[in-house]
C-alpha cells in the first residue's frame, strides 16, 4: 500500500499580518499583555524635569547634575546670640521642638544681603521672610560642624591639630526627619554651621551631585521577581567664632540621589613674631641671648645649648598658654553623605501571608448524585498596597506607624492566579502589616443536569481571609543573610 502525504505551501505578502485571535475567556492573556505593557511605559517614560538653577551643570552623564558651594570661613555670616540660644555648642545637636525656631535665627540675621541672595526662595516681593513656607512647605539639608580648640604646648611640631565632629539633618514639615530622605523636591536649601572656629581661616567647599534614581516602587517590582525566581565657648567674648552660610540648590530630578562631599582649605599662615630682647637666665658667668616668639598662641624662648645645661638656672615666661584655633587638614572635611530624593510613593509592592486557607471546591460521584467536596489551601499572595492619602505617603516615606488603613490588592502566587483575587485593608508600618478582607475565589460549577447532595456556593465565592503583608525589600535583604 501506498501512502501520499500533500504539503500545501502558501505564500503571504510581506505587507500582510494575520493575527491570532485569543480564544473566548482568555483573560490571562490580557492581563499579561497588560503588565508587560505596564513595565515598557514606566521604563520608558523620561524622567521630569524642572526649573534648573543656572549653577547646576550636566556632566557627561545624562543622568548626573552637579553644583557647588565654596566659601571662606572669614566671610561666613556669624551666628547670632538668638540663634546659639537653639542649638547645643558641645555636640552640634538640635531638638525637633528648636529647629524652625533656629531656622527662624538665621534667616533674620543682619547680613541680609547674604541672606537674601542665597536663600531668595524663601523671601517675598517685599523681602519679608515667609515663615508657611519655612515651616510646611521648604526642605533644609543642615550640616553642623564643631571644632575642638586644644592646648598649645612647648615643643610641639604639629601642635593645635585638631578634627571636627559633624551631624547632618534633614528638616521639613515643621520637624527633622528620621532619615536622610527628601520628598521628591526639586528646589532644597543647604545650611552649613560651624562652631567653635575661633579665628581659624579656612576654605570650605561643598559638591552636590544629583543622580536619577530608579523610583522605590519599581525597585520593589524587581525584588519580587527576583524572590519569585566637646568643649563650650563664650557666647559674648567673639561671635565671629561661630559662623553659617549655605544657599539654594535646584536640580531636575525629583526621583534622585543626591550626594555632598564637603572639602576644606587651610588658609592660615603661620609667621615668627621679630627677635625680642635677650633676657638674664639667672647665671652668674653672664647673660645668654634667645628669641622669643609666638606661635599658634603660646609664647616660647629659644635658648643656647648652653643654657639647657642648666635648666634649673633658667627662667621662663610665666605666660600660661592659649586656646589655639583649630588649625584644620586640607583635604575631606567628612565622608560623603548621600540623600534620597523621592516622594512618597502611592503604592507599594509586599508578600502576604495569610492567616486562614482558601477553599477550594470539587464534586465526587456517587449514586445518589455528585457531593460537593472542599479543600483547604494556603498560598502565599503578591499584593499591591494603595496609599491614597499623603500623610500617609509621607509616612510611608519615613517609615512611621499609621493608623490610616492602606487598601490591599493582590493575587496568589500559583497556579491560575486570577481565579482567587484577594481585596483587603491593612494597618500598620509599611515594613510589616495586618490585613482583613475577602479572599473572592472561582469555584467550579456543578456539571449541567446533575443533582448535588447538598447546597454550596458555586462560580464567585467570597471568602473571610486576614493575615500579615511583609515588605519585598525586607524578605530580599533575609534570604540574602541565609544564603
Amino acid at each position: 500500500m501506498t501512502v501520499t502525504e500533500t504539503f500545501r505551501l502558501e505564500e503571504y505578502s510581506p505587507m500582510e499580518f494575520r493575527p491570532r485571535r485569543p480564544s473566548k475567556g482568555s483573560l490571562g492573556t490580557y492581563m499579561n499583555f497588560a503588565l508587560a505593557l505596564f513595565l515598557m511605559l514606566t521604563s520608558a517614560i523620561p524622567p521630569t524635569f524642572g526649573q534648573t538653577a543656572d549653577t547646576a551643570k550636566r556632566s557627561d552623564d545624562t543622568k548626573v547634575e552637579t553644583d557647588f558651594l565654596q566659601e571662606k570661613a572669614s566671610t561666613a555670616v556669624s551666628v547670632s546670640k538668638t540663634a546659639l540660644g537653639f542649638i547645643n555648642e558641645q555636640d552640634g545637636a538640635i531638638s525637633n521642638t528648636r529647629a524652625f525656631d533656629l531656622l527662624k535665627a538665621l534667616l533674620r540675621s543682619p547680613d541680609q544681603a547674604y541672606v537674601k541672595t542665597n536663600f531668595a526662595g524663601l523671601f517675598d516681593a517685599k523681602g519679608t521672610l515667609n515663615e508657611t513656607l519655612v515651616e510646611k512647605k521648604a526642605c533644609f539639608i543642615i550640616n553642623v560642624v564643631v571644632w575642638t580648640p586644644t592646648e598649645a604646648t612647648q615643643n610641639t611640631d604639629n601642635p593645635s591639630t585638631s578634627s571636627p565632629t559633624q551631624r547632618w539633618y534633614v528638616f521639613r514639615n515643621g520637624k527633622l526627619a528620621q532619615q536622610k530622605r527628601l520628598l521628591g523636591v526639586h528646589t532644597f536649601y543647604f545650611l552649613y554651621i560651624h562652631l567653635n572656629k575661633g579665628d581659624a581661616s579656612y576654605l570650605t567647599r561643598y559638591d552636590f551631585t544629583s543622580t536619577e534614581a530608579t523610583p522605590i516602587f519599581l525597585q520593589h517590582l524587581y525584588a519580587l521577581a527576583s524572590v519569585l525566581t566637646t568643649e563650650t565657648q563664650n557666647k559674648a567674648e567673639n561671635l565671629q567664632a561661630n559662623v553659617w552660610g549655605g544657599r539654594q540648590l535646584t536640580f531636575s530630578y525629583a526621583t534622585s540621589d543626591i550626594a555632598i562631599t564637603s572639602k576644606i582649605t587651610n588658609l592660615a599662615t603661620t609667621t615668627p613674631e621679630k627677635e625680642k630682647p635677650a633676657i638674664n637666665n639667672g647665671s652668674s658667668s653672664g647673660t645668654s641671648t634667645g628669641n622669643a616668639q609666638t606661635f599658634l598662641g603660646g609664647d616660647y624662648r629659644l635658648v643656647s645649648a648652653s643654657d639647657k645645661a642648666r635648666p634649673s638656672a633658667m627662667t621662663l615666661d610665666d605666660t600660661p598658654a592659649k586656646k589655639a584655633p583649630p588649625t584644620p587638614k586640607d583635604g575631606s572635611l567628612d565622608s560623603p553623605v548621600t540623600f534620597h530624593n523621592e516622594a512618597g510613593p502611592w503604592l507599594d509592592i509586599n508578600i502576604g501571608f495569610p492567616a486562614t486557607n482558601v477553599n477550594e471546591l470539587s464534586f465526587d460521584s456517587t449514586s445518589t448524585g455528585f457531593t460537593p467536596k472542599t479543600v483547604d489551601k494556603r498560598r502565599l499572595f503578591g499584593l499591591l498596597n494603595f496609599y491614597p492619602f499623603p500623610k500617609q505617603r509621607i509616612q510611608l516615606a519615613e517609615r512611621n506607624f499609621s493608623w490610616i488603613p492602606s487598601l490591599i490588592a493582590g493575587l496568589p502566587l500559583a497556579s491560575q492566579p486570577l481565579h482567587k483575587p484577594v481585596v483587603a485593608v491593612g494597618w500598620g508600618p509599611p515594613l510589616l502589616q495586618v490585613y482583613i478582607g475577602s479572599i473572592i475565589a472561582k469555584q467550579d460549577k456543578a456539571p449541567a443536569g446533575t443533582t448535588l447532595t447538598k447546597s454550596v456556593c458555586t462560580g464567585w465565592c467570597p471568602q473571610f481571609t486576614f493575615g500579615v503583608t511583609f515588605s519585598v525589600t525586607a524578605l530580599k535583604d533575609k534570604l540574602t543573610q541565609k544564603k
